[in-house]
């Protein structure tokens, strides 16, 4: 690289930085970081809803046993382990790929990584696996069964990339491979047998519990663009095949490319804040980046580092005035307290996060899908209700913030919580005892 080259990566590397520190300091917190949060802790956690007790331990488990190493850890603690696995994922593929790779990669981090959890570990063990498949070994190819069973126990989905594994072991089959693989399927039963003594206070196993996760998936992606996101997210690793054939031609690659940005554009231009979903697919963006330009002419180069340069300064804008700040959201939820009577049940949207912030427990949407409507509030005797800008009730306003809005319904009488209007007891959560 020219002295050029490398002041515009150093640029955009600090740029990147800076952002992704302040995505990780200075926002509100969101549903899945309370989730994970409290799984750390204490996997068979449940909260109320209208519908009754809910629980969340269909998640895969490996990144709350990540996050499980600090006991006593805020969500600002669980943010500073995503971006650390992260930055280790992309000194790694900077190892092994080159800087300009590496780069492509960056540029989108600041947009996707202000809800970055599961996704650093999946970036982490996906390109410890393309390592390998890269130049296979005996010693390493040890490895691979290990590595892709954390992969499923980080992202279920990832299960797919057990295909690509077995085209490239059986493309390059050497007698060598097979005790250490052997062994390798032996000692992945490790993590299997603890996840599924995790798991069983809830599900029968662990695969009942993979079975849960995609059933509540399919529920809740309704949204077009969402759906098409995830569909693709899901079944990137077969993409993996293209760039593990050699040679690659370019066709093929610009066809990856295509599949890839589709749904990158797709995700700048909306409302949604998915970004994260499109991490793994940077991946071979990346590698595709370094192959077609590791040795073209260094002003075509200069040009490709000035445009990313650019990208990176408009994402780290996107995360400064898009999503709310942790002083601002806080400072709001203040003003919720002197308004909410401490033994008064109060329905909540956005449910975990409140009850993170509130430090008071609240009860959440049916998990049933069953719409929320007065009737059903006060037929639970809930006369009190937190919901989100957009949303309405009847009932007079108490608070209104540009994050929620506090309604008390209008002849409704609260009363007690038991077992006959489905959301006593209130059951404990860890998010509660910080």
């Amino acid at each position: 690289m020219t002295l050029l080259e490398r002041v515009l990566a150093i640029l955009i590397l600090i740029i990147t930085l800076t952002a992704l520190i302040q995505a990780t300091q200075s926002r509100a917190v969101f549903w899945d970081e309370v989730v994970y949060h409290d799984l750390s802790r204490n996997h068979s956690f449940t909260y109320a809803t209208l519908s009754g007790p809910a629980h969340e331990a269909f998640r895969p488990p490996l990144y709350p046993w990540v996050l499980s190493i600090m006991p006593h850890g805020t969500i600002s603690d669980q943010r500073i382990v995503s971006v650390s696995i992260l930055s280790l994922a992309l000194i790694i593929l900077a190892y092994a790929f080159g800087m300009i790779s590496t780069l492509s990669l960056i540029a989108m981090l600041p947009y996707a990584a202000f809800l970055n959890l599961t996704e650093s570990l999946q970036v982490l063990l996906t390109v410890l696996v393309f390592l390998i498949l890269k130049q296979p070994r005996p010693r390493s190819v040890f490895f691979l069964p290990l590595l892709l069973i954390l992969a499923f126990m980080t992202k279920y989905t990832l299960i797919l990339l057990t295909i690509p594994t077995a085209y490239v072991l059986i493309r390059t089959w050497k007698k060598d491979y097979g005790r250490p693989l052997l062994f390798g399927i032996i000692a992945s039963s490790i993590p299997l047998i603890i996840w599924q003594a995790w798991v069983q206070p809830v599900y029968p196993t662990f695969i009942h519990a993979a079975l849960a996760n995609l059933q509540i998936v399919n529920t809740h992606t309704s949204n077009p663009i969402t759906f098409l996101t995830r569909l693709i997210t899901y079944t990137w690793p077969f993409l993996l095949l293209i760039l593990l054939s050699k040679p690659t031609t370019l066709l093929e690659e610009a066809s990856l490319l295509t599949i890839i940005l589709i749904p990158l554009t797709l995700l700048i231009v909306s409302s949604e804040y998915h970004y994260r979903y499109v991490i793994p697919m940077l991946i071979p963006l990346a590698i595709i980046t370094q192959r077609r330009l590791e040795n073209k002419h260094p002003v075509i180069r200069i040009i490709l580092l000035i445009l990313i340069l650019i990208m990176s300064l408009q994402h780290a804008h996107t995360i400064t005035q898009k999503y709310a700040s942790t002083s601002a959201y806080e400072g709001n939820v203040s003003l919720l307290k002197p308004l909410l009577p401490p033994d008064t049940p109060v329905y909540a949207t956005d449910l975990l996060p409140l009850q993170y912030t509130l430090h008071r427990q609240l009860i959440g949407p049916p998990f049933t899908g069953e719409p929320v409507t007065e009737d059903l509030l006060r037929e639970k005797g809930v006369c009190m209700a937190i919901i989100r800008p957009g949303e309405s009730l009847n009932g007079s306003i108490l608070l209104t913030t540009p994050y929620f809005t506090l309604i008390n319904l209008s002849n409704c009488t609260p009363h007690a919580q038991h077992s006959e209007n489905g959301i006593s007891p209130i059951p404990s959560s860890p998010t509660l005892n910080d």
